[in-house]
């Protein structure tokens, strides 16, 4: 039996925050899954809206979006953030993974601090 490592560079924690994803065509409501101080899994049961042109409608990897997290005891906070995958092979739902390129230096703190504990 064979195991697979991952080889990431920051430690992920399991966090469920709500989150906003800021889509073209409007936002979604999600949660985080995982979460470091360099990106997130997050997971939405509201799939991106689907118009005449899929492809203008959903986000493709390494597009760029806004992304809020709304941590308990914390003020939200917004992000930028790169689409590194997506499975929206779902019906109802869709997976997503991110690589945060924009956060401030106070908010990359405040993760640092409760990714290590």
């Amino acid at each position: 039996m064979s195991t697979r490592q991952e080889s990431r560079k920051y430690t992920r924690t399991k966090i469920r925050w709500p989150i906003t994803i800021q889509l073209p065509d409007g936002p979604i409501e999600g949660q985080t899954v995982d979460l470091s101080i360099n990106g997130a899994y997050i997971y939405s049961k509201q799939r991106p809206k689907i118009g005449k042109i899929l492809s203008e409608q959903i986000p493709k990897p390494g597009e760029i979006f806004a992304i809020t997290i709304k941590p308990p005891k914390r003020s939200s906070f917004e992000i930028n953030a790169e689409l590194l995958w997506m499975c929206d092979e779902r019906i109802t739902s869709v997976d997503m993974g991110t690589c945060f390129t924009n956060i401030s230096d106070e908010d990359r703190l405040f993760l640092s601090a409760v990714v290590s504990g």
